[in-house]
């Protein structure tokens, strides 16, 4: 059996520390490996047909609960991983070299030589640099390059002299040459001028040619590791008990091969032994034998917005069960329908990632073979659904055409900007309504994590915002869902939250909260704040949320489109007219 080190939720598999990911553990520093080495028989099975055919895959996988854990071997032993970075040093003799030349082999912890003075004192410590490129590759700090050591057989010493905490404090030499230098310049660009990539991709075990330049990073940096990934809500007629139970057939009695008079035999059967209507299961065999004549490049929000804001009655063995709630009367002229979803599935795949920079367009690669799927995790939860007026967003955009424009161009030129550097947060053009919807979403969960008993960690939201000149029904509505994978994401707080009586006096108290701001006036008057200067009126007093709850990792966000700004009071969207004033 392979050693199991370490142990991780199964949805940080597919996110924070998802394949090609720094973990630090206890006693080792890994990498989570490609999917060329995670083993069959630790992963289930896991489908959702809508992001199945917009991936171009045959389905997912997730690692087994039950399995939880990851180690350094590839058969039966959870998630399979790699010691890195290379390079560590001793605790006490401060020797830096790769791990595997202090003893004891993988499993050393221990400088061997010093441990037989201090056996529990001589710990193996890794480094804290790493070098990475913007196609994803990484490789260890060129300890011996950046000491200018020529010798065949170094013996490298890192130490820490002086009071203070600085890089200019760390001296790493050579025994043999009595070269030296400080760690003082080591993120500066111009120390590695002319240092090209090595194109190391340590998760695939391998390398490939590069001439990018390096950049260096600390190994616990989030910026080493950006996950991209895709979400679909499951709707009809895929969240059906029915179809669930066909897709479930589908591989065990071989279905999609069988010809129509032998399945219909079989799903006879088994509606009559599971009480189930045969005419509901046989509509679901449909559905499901004609997914491969589908189009893969379905739009996976615009089916969802359209089922969101009209559902219809549904069976409560369903993945998918939502009801109309009414809507506050204070706000009837601003919002058209509020949704109580007190069901609904959602599936996140892992498609790649990127290292220094997000970029949704080129990502790093997280398998080599053609393997036919790709990581994945379900979510059952509940969530609140709402979809604004058309009319009443179509005379706020009239009314305040000017100041609108110049607050969106402002954040529309600074993601062009972005764009123009191959660093994509969005594909989208910002429009007034996104930034409408998105702001008023972060302002609501906020608010909702007081009252509703999740966490913000546990929350996420879902953006229908209208795209310009589509030609396709206007999306205007967002959805606030839970997103954990345990048990707290069915507590039930988030629906009561919904309903008429609290959900007004929660709108009514976010809109309060965003009309002031702890850092005003800088934040409200602020033209580019928060990471790349996506951001105008928002900031981590106000409307910050953690990047695992926001789509769009903190950007693009305004307060004053929502509730107007000192200057322009009956700018927001909810400004004028409103019994909350």
């Amino acid at each position: 059996m392979p050693d199991i080190i370490g142990e991780l939720r199964r949805n940080q598999l597919i996110t924070t520390f998802s394949t090609g990911a720094i973990v630090d553990l206890s006693d080792y520093s890994v990498m989570v490996s490609g999917l060329d080495f995670w083993p069959a028989s630790n992963l289930e099975y896991i489908t959702e047909s809508r992001l199945q055919r917009f991936l171009d895959v045959s389905g997912f996988r997730q690692p087994r609960p039950s399995e939880n854990a990851f180690g350094r071997g590839t058969e039966d032993g959870g998630i399979p991983c790699m010691r890195f970075p290379r390079y560590v040093f001793c605790s006490i003799c401060r020797r830096l070299a790769p791990f595997d030349t202090f003893g004891g082999g993988n499993k050393g912890i221990y400088c061997e030589r010093c441990r037989e003075d201090d056996p529990e004192g001589a710990r193996l410590i890794p480094t804290r640099f790493v070098l990475c490129c913007r196609r994803g590759h990484i490789d260890d700090f060129p300890w011996q390059w950046w000491i200018g050591c020529n010798c065949e057989r170094h013996r490298l010493i890192i130490k820490n002299e002086g009071v203070s905490t600085s890089l200019s404090s760390i001296i790493v030499s050579c025994d043999r040459c009595e070269a030296e230098r400080t760690m003082a310049d080591v993120f500066n660009p111009e120390s590695f001028r002319g240092f090209t990539c090595s194109g190391g991709r340590p998760w695939l075990k391998d390398e490939q040619p590069c001439d990018q330049p390096v950049v260096v990073l600390q190994r616990s940096a989030t910026s080493v590791h950006f996950p991209n990934t895709v979400s679909a809500i499951s709707i009809p007629p895929y969240s059906k008990s029915a179809y669930k139970k066909v897709e479930e057939l589908w591989g065990t009695a071989h279905l999609d091969i069988l010809d129509e008079n032998t399945v219909k035999t079989i799903l006879n059967r088994i509606a009559e032994a599971e009480k189930r209507s045969p005419n509901d299961l046989w509509e679901a065999y449909l559905d499901r034998k004609g997914e491969s004549q589908r189009e893969s490049s379905v739009d996976l929000k615009e089916a969802e917005y359209s089922v969101l804001k009209d559902p219809i009655d549904f069976d409560e063995e369903d993945d998918f069960v939502a009801e109309p709630e009414s809507v506050p009367s204070d706000f009837s002229k601003l919002i058209e329908t509020v949704v109580l979803v007190k069901k609904l599935r959602v599936v996140t795949a892992l498609t790649g990632f990127n290292r220094i920079e997000p970029n949704r367009d080129r990502y790093a690669p997280i398998k080599t073979s053609s393997i036919g799927w790709l990581p994945a995790t379900e979510v059952l939860g509940e969530g609140i659904f709402l979809a604004l007026s058309q009319d009443a967003v179509k005379n706020w955009l009239r009314q305040n055409s000017v100041v609108i424009q110049d607050r969106v161009k402002w954040v529309e030129s600074r993601r062009k900007q972005l764009a123009a550097r191959n660093r994509m947060i969005s594909h989208e053009i910002v429009t007034p309504e996104f930034i409408l919807l998105h702001s008023l979403s972060h302002l609501l969960i906020r608010t909702l994590t007081i009252n509703c008993g999740y966490s913000t960690s546990a929350l996420q939201e879902r953006i229908y915002a209208a795209k310009p000149n589509d030609g396709q029904e206007t999306m205007l509505g967002l959805l606030i869902f839970t997103a954990a994978s345990d048990s707290e994401g069915s507590l039930g707080g988030l629906v009561q939250q919904g309903k008429q009586t609290r959900f007004e006096s929660t709108l009514l108290e976010a809109l309060e909260q965003s009309r002031w701001c702890s850092s005003d006036p800088l934040c409200i008057e602020s033209k580019g704040q928060g990471m790349d200067s996506l951001n105008l009126g928002a900031c981590h007093s106000c409307a910050l949320l953690p990047e695992t709850a926001c789509e769009t990792m903190n950007s693009f966000l305004d307060r004053g489109i929502v509730t107007g700004t000192p200057e322009h009071p009956k700018l927001g969207y909810f400004s004028e007219g409103r019994s909350w004033q």
